[in-house]
């Protein structure tokens, strides 16, 4: 029983096989010479696979670019940084931020850590609208070291 069942499945498998050999044997046909045809879907595949990747890695590092440019403390940046940390309120952020502009304070972060600005305003005449006792609240709020003879 053993050898007439597998006669048969042999007999049935080359059926198979030899009757579907014309498919098989054209299978290859596109890449003899003569019958290779070059299509649209090929092509438009094929670069998508090699520019995809790059057109990635290009994107990505014009993005770390990007990102590396806008970390770098600008003038504007570093001020509202300062005020941040000082944790001071908007109100105050907005005195300080025109006080530097009227007094032409560059860069106006100066504010934070030179006490020259605040010694000019404390010796003069009430400046930009601020009386004598905003300018010393001012100055105490930063911390900003100074001629304690003018703190009145």
């Amino acid at each position: 029983m053993n050898g007439a069942f597998a006669t048969t499945f042999f007999e049935s498998l080359g059926a198979c096989l030899l009757g579907q050999a014309e498919a098989y044997r054209h299978m290859g046909r596109r890449f003899r010479s003569g019958g290779a045809t070059l299509e649209v879907g090929d092509v438009l595949v094929g670069a998508t696979l090699l520019l995809g990747p790059l057109l990635l890695i290009l994107l990505y590092f014009f993005v770390q670019r990007v990102r590396v440019k806008s970390q770098q403390a600008s003038p504007r940046a570093l001020f509202f940084e300062l005020c941040q940390a000082h944790e001071l309120e908007w109100r105050t952020r907005w005195k300080l931020w025109r006080l530097a502009r009227r007094l032409q304070i560059s860069p106006p972060a100066r504010l934070f850590v030179d006490p020259a600005p605040w010694e000019r305003l404390s010796s003069g005449a009430p400046a930009q609208g601020l009386d004598r006792e905003e300018i010393v609240r001012l100055r105490d709020l930063l911390g900003i070291a100074g001629n304690s003879a003018n703190h009145g």
